[in-house]
Order: structure tokens, then sequence, then C-alpha cells
């Protein structure tokens, strides 16, 4: 007998947390860029869960490669080498013109490495014990521990979760004079996303990036830029800091490294600044750089460079084309009610000019489309890397017929 989306979905509210406002739908079941929930009824996935399923969800060749390890070795501790995660480590630095990389498992782990790495070369540099400090961006999303969270611009996550880490200066995203002007002798680094996602797909205007690139070589302090979301394809660039002639000192990498089997993140460096700031007993993790990461890592990266259609197109310029195309189409169909569309490859933003992005966003699940709101204003819109013209079309005819009756 089949159970309903309720029966699951009151399990998890009575023994789970309630730390998601959760739409009213249960997924059961994913292929590609489309899942289904647990009656059975199908959606177009226009999230693909923040990009980490960017190779399209249950994707056969990194289960194939998952399966393949899980039968040999899955994990060993990090006191001893495998032979599955140089091939990985090799590959992340090939793709980001470093030279090292450090890998964990959620996002937020590399996150928090970055944290230490620049903080670690801060203090090589001459900065005083305990004084380095590192600079963000208001409205910035890096992750939910609670050093990240505090400093975030969103109250409601830290709130309650006191005292929190210090250390951190924020200043206004797109504005090189308040960056300019929070650097001191105690700064280490300066910490952004190359486009803000859970801001709302918030855009670096022209010249910011390379801008903030110049005055951290002109201090000689480390630019890290946080390519969680926008990395491996998803901006129709392997790394989004490409679109902008930047290279960070520090690139920060996550979710669809694992292609949706498995949590991989890492960061990717030079060699001075890793081997500045890790020595034996500095860093560790029991999970991290596992045979089965290994594995699963490098199938999903190949799955983004393989040819997948007839065209000749790999999944990142995939991004490229049905992005530029997904864009041009939204923005003939918007109505009066969007006041913006924005974005690079496939994720792009849709902005009302009232807090209405919620219930648009529920509509759109009557309608068969899974896209999430994002800070009440935003609709994001970034599916499976691998979704079909014909998917495009279904689910743009579908955001169409809502714009008009909402």
């Amino acid at each position: 007998m089949v159970k309903s989306n309720l029966f699951y979905s009151d399990l998890i509210d009575k023994y789970g947390a309630k730390h998601y406002k959760k739409y009213d739908v249960t997924f059961a079941k994913g292929r590609g860029a489309l899942v289904w929930d647990a009656e059975g009824k199908e959606y177009i996935d226009m999230l693909s869960c923040y990009s980490s399923v960017s190779q399209g969800h249950c994707n056969k060749n990194i289960r194939k490669a998952s399966r393949r390890q899980g039968k040999t070795l899955t994990l060993v501790s990090g006191a001893v080498y495998n032979t599955e995660v140089g091939l990985l480590l090799k590959k992340v630095c090939e793709l980001s013109g470093m030279e090292a990389a450090l890998l964990k498992n959620g996002g937020v782990e590399a996150v928090e490495l970055a944290i230490k790495a620049m903080r670690a070369n801060g203090y090589k540099r001459g900065i005083e014990p305990d004084k380095a400090e590192i600079i963000v961006a208001d409205n910035n999303f890096h992750g939910r521990t609670t050093t990240v969270i505090s400093f975030s611009s969103d109250d409601v996550s830290k709130d309650g979760f006191g005292p929190l880490t210090q250390g951190f200066r924020s200043v206004p995203y797109n504005d090189l004079s308040a960056l300019e002007s929070a650097i001191n002798e105690n700064t280490a680094g300066v910490l952004l996303e190359p486009i803000q996602g859970e801001a709302g797909v918030v855009m670096p205007e022209e010249g910011y990036l390379k801008g903030a690139r110049e005055l951290c070589t002109e201090k000689g302090i480390i630019l890290t830029l946080d390519e969680i979301q926008t990395g491996l394809g998803r901006t129709g660039k392997m790394f989004a800091f490409e679109h902008y002639d930047v290279r960070p000192d520090i690139t920060i990498m996550g979710k669809a490294l694992g292609g949706g089997y498995y949590p991989i993140s890492g960061i990717a460096t030079s060699r001075d600044i890793m081997d500045n700031a890790f020595v034996p007993g500095s860093d560790g993790s029991t999970h991290g750089e596992n045979p089965l990461a290994g594995a699963v890592g490098l199938a999903a990266i190949h799955e983004l460079e393989r040819k997948w259609f007839s065209t000749g197109r790999n999944l990142i310029e995939n991004s490229a084309y049905l992005g530029d195309y997904f864009m041009r189409s939204l923005e003939e169909i918007a109505s009066s009610l969007v006041s913006e569309i924005r974005g690079k490859g496939l994720l792009i933003g849709m902005e009302f000019g009232d807090p209405i992005a919620r219930d648009v966003s529920k509509r759109l699940i009557k309608e068969g489309i899974f896209a999430k709101d994002s800070h009440k204003y935003t609709i994001r819109f970034a599916p499976p890397l691998m979704i079909p013209m014909k998917l495009v079309n279904r689910a743009l005819s579908k955001i169409e017929k809502v714009l008009k009756e909402f």
C-alpha cells in the first residue's frame, strides 16, 4: 500500500526539529531533473538542493562509482594514505588553478577551514596573537556553525546562540570604498561570495571582484571566494570567478562535488598558504578525504566535463546555453509583479516588488515546479545542469501561468 505524503510529513513534524519552514510536499523519488512525491505526482526540480545535484538526481555514473568503491574500501583514518583521494585532490587543484587542497564533508566545514587558513597566515605575517580579523559582506551566507553565523546579517540564524565568535567585520556587498576602509593592520583576509546566492542571487557590480582582488594584493591579505553554490559549472563556467577575470587565494567548494550522493567539500589554495596553516594536529576529520569521497568526487567532476548532448555540450556549457535562454524567456513572460531578473548560467533570481516570493513558489509547486523563495522577495531558479530544453520550456509555461493568475 502506498503511504500518503501526509504520513511521512507527520513523522518528520513529530520526531524532527522545526529548523526549516517546509513546503507542503514530500519527495520520494528523483531521476535527472525530475522528482516525484510519495503519491506519485511529478515535479521539475528547479532548486537541485542548492546546486548539490547539478549532475541530476541519481546520476547513474556517479552511482556506479559509489557502488564500485563501496565494494572495495569506504573509510580509513586520515593517519594513513588511501588510493582514491589523491586523484580527487589533484583534479580539484587542476580545475581551480591551485597547488594544494584539503577536503571535508559539508560545505560549512570548508568555510571553517578557510577561516583557519586566513587567520594562521595572518599571524605568520605579523598580526598580534588573537587579533586577526576577517572582512565579510553584508547579507552573506556561508553556513550555520556557531562561528559562521557570528558574521551573518540574518538575526534569526544567530538569535539565542551567543556568545558569538569575534574577529569579523561586515561591509556592504559591492562597496569597494567600504571594503578598503575596513582593512587595517589586523586584517587577515576577505571572504566573499562571487554571487550572493541565498541573499537572492545578488550579482557583483562591474569591477567589484576585480577591485577586491587588487585591494587584497596591495595590502598583502588573502582573498577567499566561497564557490560552494556557484562553483562547478553552476554559472556557466567551472567557477564563477572566471566570469570576472579574478583568481582568489583560496577557493571554497562543495555541494556538486558530491553529485548528490555524498557530502564533499574543501578548499584549494597555494602550497604556502596551506602549509602555513596546517601541520599535524592542527586539523582533522573522521570522514574527510575518505576513499568513497575520492571515488564519488572524481565521478561527479567527470559528469560535469563529459559531453552529454547531441550538440557536444558538457554540463558547464549547457548551463551557459540554457541559462541565457531561460533568463531571456523569463524576461519575456515577466509580469508587472516582477522587478528584476538576474543571474549567471543556471543560477537565476526573479525578484518581486512585494514580498510575495513564497506565495508564488507555493503556487508553482501546485503546478509541478519546485523553486524556493529567498528572503521574501526573490525566487531562485537553479535546476540540475543536465535539464533538457523540453523541461525548461515546460517550467517556463508553468511560471507564466502562475504569474498571470497571481
